[in-house]
């Protein structure tokens, strides 16, 4: 009755409740399915007779959470990348997986990014020595980052992170018990670059928050023009919850325009309604379990009934879309738009408009990671991308390079990207041809 308030509460699925089961920390609907991480397992449900029930259960992949370790630090946060893969994290309970195709994954004792194909093929790590980033966000860019948690030791402090490809935190679950001897505080692992760090990790960008937990990027056309493109934090201990932005800095990145937007929920969560409210899952009274959580809409009033949100909503409800929504203002659009155009098979479309050194640079972005997808699925030649190394615009040659490395072509185009001007580039560069 669009009075704010839901009227109906429904079971979808149930019985994910072995002896070995963990809780069910994130979900994601994406093309149909609905994706659920509970621990030993990422599972996808559907309901193909409109009843209400999913009739339908697939375990995508399998074999997380092997240890007990801390509560809370379980498999959550499942996200649509912007190439098409599914992308959740996991906390330091571990990783031993078999691929579909075979391949063994095993890091028992960290945290990990995860991805893979919406049918489960293709799955690996994309990154570990994480300890528990609850929830992970992209930039418009495709860059990742999340707020890794501390190990409430002295003098520590949690973590703002730049997920980078195969990239090592540092975080091992016995630094938890080693305390002050342990590696991670003697060598300062959990601290922003600085001499004295070892050089297999990627550290941090800022120590930062307490008790991170939800985390989202604004699209575009969401809530209201001051947090448009922020991040935005719940720190679930205070119920605080915080934004800001980030700005290249050289090949990483910096944060700026920190501030707290709202005070006093105990935010645990963070989602966005296609009609541009936060939404926000609310654990009350935190850990001595009152069971008197809740879901609560927030949204900026002055917003609430725009013309462009009102289109975006539109636009996230059709079949329709072309390329000139690559461009569009709002990240879920430009995604549904490049996520219609690859399931239709139309690669010639993209790469009308990767090609188009006039297009808008965020539709070539979504035209490139499109192309990306059909390289995969074995649809598109790697020759179609490879001369937009040489481009000028170093966002282009990144976001190229990323997906050049996916399907590992020759390396040696981009050998001479390794000195290229651009930290950025030099970057990608390496990352491609190390997975040669």
């Amino acid at each position: 009755d669009h009075d704010g308030t839901a009227d109906k509460l429904t079971v979808f699925a149930e019985g994910f409740n072995s002896v070995v089961t963990g809780i069910a920390a994130g979900i994601l609907y994406h093309d149909g399915w609905v994706y659920i991480t509970v621990a030993p397992d990422l599972i996808r449900l559907r309901d193909t007779n409109d009843d209400g029930i999913a009739d339908q259960r697939e375990i995508v992949a399998h074999g997380f959470g092997m240890q007990i370790a801390y509560a809370g630090h379980d498999m959550h946060g499942p996200r649509i990348g912007p190439d098409g893969r599914i992308y959740w994290s996991i906390g330091d309970k571990g990783v031993n997986v078999t691929s579909k195709e075979g391949k063994h994954f095993y890091y028992p004792h960290e945290g990990c990014v995860l991805r893979c194909e919406p049918d489960g093929t293709n799955f690996e790590v994309f990154a570990h020595g994480l300890r528990n980033v609850q929830e992970i966000a992209f930039d418009n860019y495709g860059n990742i980052f999340g707020v890794d948690n501390d190990a409430d030791l002295p003098g520590e402090r949690e973590r703002f992170v730049y997920i980078t490809e195969r990239s090592d935190s540092g975080w091992r679950c016995s630094h938890q018990y080693q305390k002050e001897a342990s590696r991670w505080i003697r060598d300062g692992i959990w601290q922003p670059a600085h001499p004295g760090q070892p050089l297999f990790i990627t550290p941090p960008l800022a120590n930062y928050s307490n008790g991170p937990a939800g985390f989202i990027h604004e699209p575009g056309t969401a809530l209201g023009a001051s947090l448009r493109n922020h991040f935005i934090l719940d720190q679930f201990p205070s119920g605080q919850m915080t934004a800001f932005q980030i700005v290249p800095n050289g090949s990483t990145f910096k944060m700026q325009n920190e501030r707290l937007i709202h005070s006093g929920l105990m935010g645990i969560g963070l989602a966005l309604a296609p009609t541009g409210e936060l939404i926000i899952a609310d654990w009350d009274g935190g850990y001595p379990l009152d069971q008197k959580g809740a879901i609560w809409f927030a949204d900026d009033p002055t917003a609430k009934n725009s013309t462009e949100r009102q289109e975006t909503q539109k636009l996230l409800n059709s079949d329709n879309l072309t390329t000139t929504h690559l461009s569009h203002p709002d990240q879920r659009v430009r995604l549904h738009a490049q996520f219609t155009l690859v399931k239709k098979g139309d690669y010639t479309a993209l790469q009308s408009i990767a090609t188009a050194k006039k297009a808008p640079q965020l539709a070539r972005i979504h035209a490139i990671w499109g192309l990306g997808q059909g390289m995969r699925y074995g649809k598109v030649e790697p020759a179609i991308l490879l001369p937009l190394i040489a481009e000028s615009d170093t966002e282009i040659t990144s976001n190229v390079l990323k997906m050049l490395g996916d399907v590992r072509t020759s390396g040696a185009p981009l050998i001479p990207l390794l000195a290229h001007p651009s930290q950025r580039v030099r970057f990608h560069a390496a990352i491609a041809l190390g997975k040669l």
